[in-house]
């Protein structure tokens, strides 16, 4: 595939549809995305899965949603692969999310195994994600990725940066701290504030949360990365 080919490919990707395209007899989800900047349609479990990890993955840059389908050839057959989004990270690679049962419904075994290996992708700096687990939105790291975003991705939401400033300071003192500890350190800001500030903290990878327990004020964080699951 040629440069001009590539990046025409990429334009399409990820360009937002308008909104007489979309369908909206599907059941959807419409959170704001602080990286787009505006609120996204995430079609069925699936598609507010993968916004719950593109929008809490700070190597992502900005992503779409709903692409077009994927149009591969076969000899005489032309295969239309719909696509569960796409997504670009900061040094412009771009990723092309499929799922596992999307891929098996529309091709055969060969025709998925080309789409996934074919060596156009490399040309273009792109790659293929094949996600398995989409489909179980509920699963305890997305739950908590859910709660938290729901503190920052809102239009005008700013984490305050001086209650920032003291939650990384507190944590240089002690390896891990509970949520709660945080609240009674941090006396001068109102609880609200502060758990925008975590968030914002914890989605920088600037502190970490322990994610293996659902988030509340007993929640763990550090400034390392000691939590594993």
């Amino acid at each position: 595939m040629n440069k001009t080919a590539a990046q025409a490919l990429r334009d399409k990707l990820m360009k937002v549809p308008e909104p007489k395209r979309r369908h909206l007899n599907l059941s959807v989800g419409t959170p704001y995305s602080r990286k787009m900047g505006a609120t996204v349609y995430a079609y069925k479990d699936e598609g507010y899965a993968l916004w719950l990890e593109l929008e809490f993955d700070h190597h992502v840059r900005s992503f779409n949603l709903e692409p077009e389908p994927l149009v591969v050839a076969r000899g005489d057959k032309r295969f239309d692969i719909p696509l569960q989004g796409a997504s670009v990270d900061h040094a412009e690679h771009l990723t092309l999310h499929f799922t596992r049962e999307t891929l098996d419904r529309v091709v055969d075994d060969t025709v998925a195994e080309d789409l996934i290996n074919a060596q156009q992708w490399d040309s273009m700096d792109a790659s293929i994600r094949v996600w398995r687990d989409l489909h179980l939105v509920d699963r305890l790291d997305r739950a908590n990725k859910d709660t938290l975003l729901r503190y920052v991705c809102a239009p005008h939401v700013v984490a305050n940066v001086e209650i920032e400033a003291q939650i990384v300071e507190l944590l240089k003192k002690i390896r891990k701290i509970c949520v709660w500890d945080v609240f009674q350190n941090i006396k001068t800001h109102d609880e609200e504030e502060i758990k925008t500030a975590l968030v914002s903290l914890i989605i920088g990878r600037k502190i970490f949360l322990d994610m293996n327990t659902r988030f509340s004020v007993h929640s763990e964080i550090s400034s390392q990365e000691i939590f594993h699951a």
